[in-house]
């Protein structure tokens, strides 16, 4: 892993990144509510300067004690469209130019059709044009993202009664893709959900049966560990997720996603946790 250069022209606190499959492009949401999109050079990522940053410089509303921050930032697939999710609630559909710059900025939803808190992740589904946002309301929201629909959330899951601070579709790769998605919450759980039923298939991890007896889970200097910030799924399967104190769990499911099959009352082996962070 070694440094290959600096992207440039964002002068404030980075809060999210995406990078598009290709790695042709790169977006990323600031704590004063800023966007920034760069392109790679035609010849790849590696050969040569990244063209100067497009900046919307107030993406996202803020007020007295919020900037506007932009806490999750994502890019469609077929690169001429992108999603931002803030600190104000609201998630926004943006369309990539030709020239690469970001314009129409639309915001999604309406009363009682959008989050009611901080928006803290976005994923994207592989093989539609189907995305999902989480935030502190605890909820996952499935939206179209095709440029014509009405910009109204499709389905709603209740994952939590604290934030959901993660969401994250299975890869193409495993079982078809989009079938499932993984969501993390500040009540310590990982949770698997069935999108052909939109319902819970079974949780993976949850901290008050994992340290019932006990036993809590803490680092040297204290801090529980699982209060979880984010997950992610690997193309084979393999199930992170991090918390704040810098913890990373990982999990293997059984081939060919075979977990998501099991009995709810099967356990899920956490094969690791690692302090990565100090």
């Amino acid at each position: 892993w070694e440094d290959k250069g600096d992207l440039g022209g964002v002068k404030d606190w980075v809060h999210t990144v995406a990078i598009s499959e290709d790695a042709s492009l790169v977006m990323a949401g600031t704590r004063r509510g800023s966007i920034h999109l760069w392109s790679s050079p035609s010849l790849g990522p590696l050969a040569g300067p990244w063209s100067p940053s497009t900046v919307v410089s107030q993406a996202h509303d803020g007020g007295e004690f919020n900037a506007g921050v932009v806490n999750a930032v994502n890019l469609f697939e077929d690169k001429v469209r992108a999603v931002s999710g803030g600190l104000d609630w609201s998630v926004k559909l943006w369309d990539i130019t030709g020239a690469g710059g970001l314009e129409n900025g639309r915001k999604l939803g309406d009363a009682g059709n959008c989050h009611s808190a901080a928006i803290r992740d976005i994923s994207m589904c592989d093989r539609n044009n189907i995305f999902a946002t989480c935030g502190d309301d605890g909820c996952v929201l499935a939206w179209d993202g095709r440029a014509g629909s009405k910009g109204s959330a499709i389905a709603k899951l209740n994952v939590s009664d604290r934030p959901c601070t993660g969401c994250m579709f299975e890869p193409h790769g495993i079982n078809g893709g989009g079938n499932w998605i993984i969501t993390s919450d500040r009540e310590g759980r990982i949770k698997l959900y069935d999108l052909r039923k939109w319902e819970l298939a079974r949780v993976i991890y949850d901290s008050e049966k994992a340290h019932r007896g006990g036993t809590t889970a803490k680092w040297e200097g204290g801090g529980k560990t699982d209060l979880f910030v984010d997950v992610q799924i690997s193309t084979e399967g393999w199930v992170c997720a991090v918390t704040e104190p810098g913890v990373l769990y990982s999990w293997m499911p059984e081939r060919e996603w075979e977990m998501a099959k099991q009995p709810t009352n099967v356990k899920a082996t956490c094969l690791s946790v690692a302090r990565i962070m100090v």
